[in-house]
């Protein structure tokens, strides 16, 4: 299941790609066009304002599933690792829910767009092409957090995680960071001393050697 998302995920992250090289190309022309000889390109902003809705939601699902959604743990890394597992699971089934109920919605426009034959303004694209791409990556998107709150699920329940004992606190991670620091330090001393055993064990060495007949 999950090399069939990253392959799903991949090609919705090259076509959101493509449509902010689009976006981007477009909006240049425009501006030389419009700047130097008077003549701007007919429809570019509606393809620069669609387009970069449509970039943006085919991305999403890529987003999920390396989670790079932007979050905030500065509290949650200070909860114990069961409540972060059962936290993780949590957001996980909302944002399953509010994908699947946005690419529902999408849904609904789709259908309706394409009974009533609306399309835009400049360039007369059909709506319900717009809103199929729309309704497809909130339910990738929606089918990613599930697979997601699936493996949280499992990893709680794990029973070799049943007792694991709560994240340190400040004083404890304090307390064993001096606690290295000592034992670097004593093993510093060792490791002089133990240069210093063999710096006299040389010495002695060479005062034992025989001393060389003359004339060799």
């Amino acid at each position: 299941m999950k090399k069939v998302l990253d392959k799903a995920t991949s090609c919705f992250r090259v076509l959101s790609c493509a449509l902010f090289l689009l976006v981007a190309v477009l909006t240049l022309v425009n501006v030389v066009g419009r700047s130097f000889f008077n003549a701007p390109l007919q429809g570019a902003t509606e393809i620069v304002q669609y387009g970069t809705m449509l970039a943006a939601a085919a991305v999403m699902s890529r987003t999920g599933f390396e989670h790079r959604h932007i979050i905030v743990n500065v509290i949650f890394r200070r909860f114990p690792k069961m409540m972060q597992k059962i936290l993780a699971a949590i957001a996980n089934i909302l944002g399953t829910i509010v994908f699947g109920g946005v690419s529902y919605l999408y849904y609904r426009n789709v259908v309706k767009n394409f009974v009533g034959g609306r399309v835009t303004d400049a360039l007369q694209i059909p709506y319900w092409v717009l809103y199929t791409v729309l309704c497809a990556g909130f339910a990738l998107g929606a089918i990613v957090f599930l697979y997601q709150a699936y493996e949280s699920l499992r990893d709680l329940f794990r029973k070799e995680d049943a007792f694991e004992a709560p994240p340190a606190s400040i004083d404890e991670i304090q307390e064993m960071e001096l606690k290295d620091d000592q034992i670097l330090e004593e093993a510093a001393e060792a490791a002089e001393r133990a240069e210093e055993a063999a710096e006299e064990a040389a010495e002695q060495v060479i005062d034992d050697l025989p001393d060389k007949p003359d004339g060799v």
